[in-house]
This record gives C-alpha cells, structure tokens and sequence, in this order.
C-alpha cells in the first residue's frame, strides 16, 4: 500500500454573527482545549468524514492572517476515507481520483452544513488547509519487532532543529516508548511519528475486527502543518494542495525523512553476541578497539543517545567521533545492541521504512540466520 492521507485540517476565519449562527446545540465544550478560548466541539459528523468540528476565538498567533471583524474561526479535522465509506477504521484512498470524489463529497457537506450561516462561503477552497497527516501501513511486522525498533530509534542521533516531542511524554499518562516514537520541529513545523497500531487500536476501544487487522502494523505518519505545507506545495488552492500532497507524499516524506535521521538510518541491528561477533570477523584490530568502546559505552549508558556517547567516548572530539561512526556505517550495523534476547537480528529502519532497497542487508540477514539456526530471524523484502 502507498502513501495516503489519513486526515488534514481546514480553517476559516469567520464573524460574531456567523459564530452565532453556527453555534448549534450541537456544539459543546471541549476541555482538551484551553479554556481561556471559549472553544465548542462538534463530532457529530464524525462518522461521515468531519471528525471534529470547532469553534474558536482567535489567538495573537491567529491576528496576522485575520480581519478585526472576523475574531473567531472554525477548524474541521476530516477524515477522507469516512467520507468515502461512512463508519470505516481503514484507508480508502488509494489513487488521485478516489481522493477527487472525497473531496467532492467534502464540498457538498460543508455547502449543506453552512448554506445558513450568512455571508458565509461554502467552497472549500474559501478555507485554508492547516494540516494534512501523510501516511503509510507497514503490514506483517512482528509486534515484537516493532517494540524493539521504537526503544532502539529514541537512541539514534537526530538532525538539526528536530527534538522527540517531550511535552506528549509528560502530559500523556498512558505513554508507552516502545509503541510510539514522536519526533517534531517547531522551525519546520513537522511532526514524525511511528507507532504500533495494533497498541493504538486498543488503546482507543477499536471493535475487534479492527484489532485483528492492525495486528503486526507499524503506521508511519508525516504530519505537516502550515509552514511545511508552504514550502511543499507550489499551489494556493486548498484543494490543490491537498491532491499535490496526495501525489507527492514519497518525496514529502523520504524528504523529511533524511533530515531527520542523518546517522545509523541505513544500519541494521544485532543482538550483543552477534554485533561482537560480526565486529570481529570484519574489522582490521585498529578500527575494532574503538568500534568495541563505543559499543560497550552505549550498553552502558542505555538512555543517551549515540551521537552524544560517542564524542565522550573520543574526548570529546566530534570529528574522532565521526570517523568511528563511518566505521559502523560501512560495516553496515549500528552500535547499539537488540536487548530482546529472542530476536538476533532487526533490519535498518531505511530498509524496513522502504526508503532505500535491501539488497545490501541481505548478506548481513544472511549471517544472522546463520548464526542462529534456533531462532527466528525476522525481514521485511519489500519486493514481496
């Protein structure tokens, strides 16, 4: 399955009088947001594709794009595929001409919920498109896969101006770190998220059918808000920004991708015998002392991050560091070990993400197999 768009978001500014109008019984007061902003929710439609919708007076982040008349704006979170399939949990966008007849469905919804709302404009290319949530289903990845990789990715190195979203750790009593990984920079305005799907469906109360069917799924999702859709799309229309980013998604993505992981992406993992083994076999004495060093230190210190270990390990010298780093990367494996003692092997999270072929992991899985006849050693061929 190809990339998709799961939800995006629109907003509008709109008037005192138009927020009246619109302020149905159907709207309530939502505390997921900030009280200070009078804000009411609607999710009525939310089965039919309109997730949510809200109302809210603007914020000083909000003035620069609106009138003094019009000091409250209305935000639509849509679900695509429910417009298409009412009630669906599963993507139903799958080429640019299902994502035109949603659209169209989504433009007869907003004329029929606003046709009374005075001087109010219906089209939706009169709102502007605030977010749109990129997104890909990894299927038949073994849960126990997932766990590890999302526990080994908060150790990687992350690009510049990137940082994992800490607020959601903190606020979220429910946070798991080995179902979810999320990444974000507020200069770029990007979130980066991985999460095990199956963990989310029962999180979220899914029937059981839908748990069954996201058994095993790692879901990939690229949330770009107003400024990455900016600098991504050549288009003012909403509607055409929406199908451009629709068209493009793999380039979006793998864009951000590589910004956000420039070190160990294109590493695979082992588990502690196998990586020491494999060092060993492959490696001249002078490049293995150090390559050995930085793997004891990450094993000892399992909450830091590699990049940092690694200039410590090297006194403090980044480009000592850099030329170990470019050791591993040739070898082809990261230096931090798999702690699950029943998986030996983990492919790099470019190959399993399909952002770059395999063919150059395959003689190290092959190895892997090798070496651990007793156990399963898990890979996802993409060419399958």
């Amino acid at each position: 399955m190809d990339y998709y768009i799961h939800t995006f978001e629109i907003k509008k500014y709109i008037t005192y009088d138009q927020y009246c109008k619109i302020k149905t019984p159907d709207f309530y007061p939502d505390k997921k947001y900030s009280s200070e902003l009078y804000p009411f929710l609607c999710t009525g439609y939310s089965q039919s594709g309109l997730k949510t919708i809200s109302i809210r007076k603007v914020t000083p982040n909000d003035s620069y794009n609106c009138s003094e008349k019009r000091n409250y704006c209305i935000v639509i979170e849509v679900n695509p595929s429910r417009l298409l399939n009412p009630g669906t949990f599963n993507n139903c966008i799958f080429t640019i001409r299902h994502l035109d007849i949603a659209l169209n469905i989504l433009d007869d919804c907003l004329n029929n919920l606003f046709q009374d709302v005075p001087d109010f404009d219906p089209d939706l290319n009169s709102f502007k498109l605030q977010r749109c949530d990129l997104t890909k289903d990894f299927f038949q990845i073994p849960e126990s896969i997932i766990q590890e990789l999302l526990l080994l990715l908060r150790r990687f190195p992350l690009g510049a101006g990137f940082s994992h979203n800490i607020d959601l750790e903190k606020n979220c009593p429910d946070y798991a770190p080995e179902n979810s990984i999320n990444i974000l920079s507020k200069s770029s305005q990007v979130e980066f998220v991985l999460y095990n799907k199956h963990a989310a469906t029962i999180d979220m109360n899914y029937p059981e059918s839908e748990k069954e069917y996201y058994e095993d799924v790692l879901r990939l999702e690229l949330r770009c808000m107003r400024k990455a859709i900016r600098e991504s799309v050549p288009h003012d229309s909403t509607v055409e920004q929406i199908k451009h980013l629709f068209s493009n998604a793999l380039s979006i993505v793998q864009f951000y991708y590589w910004s956000i992981f420039p070190e160990y992406s294109s590493c695979s993992f082992l588990s502690e015998s196998l990586l020491y083994k494999r060092l060993n076999k492959e490696q001249t004495p002078k490049h293995l002392e150090k390559m050995e060093r930085l793997v004891a230190l990450c094993k000892k210190h399992p909450e830091e991050d590699i990049r940092t270990l690694g200039i410590v390990c090297f006194d403090n010298n980044l480009t000592k560091y850099k030329k170990v780093r470019s050791y591993f990367t040739k070898a082809g494996v990261a230096p931090i070990r798999i702690t699950n003692n029943e998986i030996p092997f983990i492919q790099s999270l470019s190959t399993l993400l399909e952002m770059e072929p395999i063919d150059k992991e395959q003689k190290l899985y092959d190895y892997a197999v090798r070496k651990t006849r007793s156990k399963e050693v898990f890979f996802h061929d993409q060419r399958s």
